[in-house]
């Protein structure tokens, strides 16, 4: 729920959060609610807003050019509540982060099983980030943590219903970089089987899944401003028809505000 520079860096990921209909490109109208436990450490996460366009991120843009209408076509309400354990890293402990959640959309989403048919989309994620090294006292959260993931969409709506990988990262990597991010990440993105179903009664071949691999660097230019780069390789960088693997680079320009 929401999005930062570590997240941008950690590598291709789930795109469970776009299929289900919470990020878009553009801002949408919405409603967050947190509570917490006395110690701050639980915390229930609830928020509600508008979906984007059940027809993908590239209609919804078109629809809401300017990102200020407050309705666009199609869309619906969609909810997400998210449960989780956060503790931040101080002297003597080390981060733990551990959270999971469901999202429900009532927009009405075309069926990969029946394509005269739409429904309701929904989806669910968990989520664990955990420090292993704390090598300066002086700065708590230096050091590496592992992230792992498991994603769970619908199989007979979304085109990529699971996903799942892990990263390990060091934040801090180098002690005169101490807000600068380092990361290795794998993933792994499979697609609907109703979908591998629809591409073999037309005769086309097609891919079971899609694997990442990635190494990427978030160097501090000054506050807020990153330089982000990536090297990442992928197999079966297309549903269909298969292509061959592909390795990609690039660097980004990162404003946090």
């Amino acid at each position: 729920m929401g999005n930062n520079i570590a997240a941008s860096t950690l590598g291709p990921s789930s795109g469970i959060l776009a299929q289900t209909g919470v990020q878009g490109f553009k801002p949408s109208p919405a409603l967050d609610i947190r509570f917490y436990s006395k110690d701050k450490r639980y915390y229930n996460h609830f928020g509600v807003a508008r979906s984007i366009s059940p027809d993908g991120l590239f209609a919804d843009s078109d629809d809401n050019r300017s990102g200020l209408q407050f309705h666009t076509k199609d869309a619906r309400a969609v909810f997400i509540d998210e449960v989780g354990y956060r503790v931040e890293a101080g002297p003597g402990q080390k981060k733990i982060w551990l959270r999971g959640g469901v999202i429900y959309n009532n927009s009405k989403f075309t069926r990969l099983d029946e394509p005269g048919q739409k429904s309701s989309n929904y989806g669910s994620y968990a989520v664990a980030d955990l420090q292993l090294t704390q090598p300066d006292s002086a700065l708590p959260y230096r050091g590496w943590y592992v992230n792992a993931y498991v994603n769970q969409g619908r199989n007979d709506v979304d085109y990529l219903p699971i996903a799942f990988g892990a990263s390990i990262y060091s934040l801090a990597p180098f002690e005169s970089r101490p807000y600068d991010l380092l990361a290795f990440g794998i993933s792994r993105n499979q697609y609907s089987n109703w979908l591998k179903r629809n591409a073999a009664l037309s005769g086309a071949d097609y891919a079971n899944a899609t694997t990442n691999l990635s190494i990427s660097y978030a160097y501090r230019v000054r506050q807020g401003v990153y330089l982000q780069s990536a090297l990442i390789y992928t197999d079966n960088p297309t549903f269909s028809p298969k292509r061959g693997s592909s390795l990609n680079a690039y660097t980004t320009l990162v404003l946090v505000f």
